[in-house]
């Protein structure tokens, strides 16, 4: 999942099909059971180069969601949240999530 703000996108129309030229601010990853620590880091390093803000990577094992955020110096976490917290977004302060709706089935 990515979020772009009205902002990012410019006056592009949200029904032209040609590839996305901002980079979103906001990047979700689920990481599977197969996800290794080398891809998650691959893919980590390639938001951080085309401007990606902030990552929300969820761990189902652990039930968690860590918020990351990328700058020119990296990556870093800001966040880590579990069951009966409520995960915010540091680039889109209103945007919060109670993580255990992430996990319920």
């Amino acid at each position: 999942m990515l979020v772009i703000s009205y902002e990012r996108l410019g006056n592009r129309s949200l029904t032209d099909p040609s590839p996305l030229d901002p980079a979103p601010e906001l990047i979700v990853e689920i990481l599977s059971p197969s996800d290794t620590r080398s891809v998650l880091d691959d893919k980590l390093a390639d938001y951080a180069k085309v401007g990606v803000k902030e990552g929300w990577i969820i761990y189902p094992v652990s039930q968690t969601v860590e918020i990351l955020r990328f700058t020119s110096a990296g990556t870093e976490t800001a966040a880590t949240y579990r069951s009966g917290e409520v995960a915010q977004s540091i680039t889109f302060p209103t945007l919060t999530l109670a993580v255990a709706n992430v996990f319920a089935s």
